[in-house]
């Protein structure tokens, strides 16, 4: 894929391990002493606590996270123009032809970035309450595909409108990808449950 791509994919790799992480240290499922067992964290909690002595603890969670964003997407950066540089990366197609991706990070930094994920997938991805709600999102997104694909005229017509060369079920998943949690909850809601308005 064209070097944007490959960009657009590791940058998102980086903002969703670390929003994981703030959010998993906020809702408590993920353990600060535990983290900071982790080289790519306690590298940027170390950090922190040089620039800014005495930092309370939740100051330093946030600005944790916000350090190994940097270094991630400054590792980033540096390894992807030594890849550029030493392949002779000077066109499109030498960028298509190229059999690994270019955009990466040096291999000290992947380790430790492996090493965070493994982590986030036993403790954060994998935890029951994590799985009870993912599975509670299956059904109701589920239901709604079902109840719109029997009366896509429950799907408002101006959607329809918009979308009417579509084939039914792309036109219900994109009715469906379009709605925020709590609009898809309340949706279930009103279709599925029969004591609701």
């Amino acid at each position: 894929s064209p070097l944007e791509a490959q960009i657009a994919d590791r940058s998102d790799e980086i903002a969703y391990h670390n929003h994981d992480v703030e959010d998993g240290l906020a809702s408590g499922l993920l353990d600060f002493d535990e983290l900071l067992e982790l080289e790519l964290f306690r590298e940027a909690a170390e950090v922190v606590r040089e620039r800014f002595p005495g930092t309370p603890a939740h100051r330093l969670r946030r600005m944790g996270v916000s350090t190994m964003i940097s270094k991630l997407v400054t590792d980033l950066v540096e390894t992807t123009a030594v890849n550029l540089k030493d392949n002779s990366i000077a066109t499109l197609n030498h960028v298509r032809q190229f059999p690994t991706p270019l955009v990466s990070f040096s291999p000290g930094v992947q380790g430790k970035k492996d090493r965070l994920n493994d982590y986030l997938m036993q403790n954060l991805y994998n935890h029951w309450r994590v799985v009870r709600m993912e599975e509670k999102a299956r059904r109701v997104l589920t239901d709604l595909f079902h109840a719109f694909m029997d009366r896509t005229d429950q799907i408002p017509a101006d959607f329809r409108r918009c979308h009417q060369n579509e084939e039914t079920p792309r036109l219900v998943c994109g009715y469906l990808a379009g709605m925020t949690d709590r609009f898809a909850l309340e949706e279930h809601r009103k279709l599925i449950d029969p004591h609701a308005r």
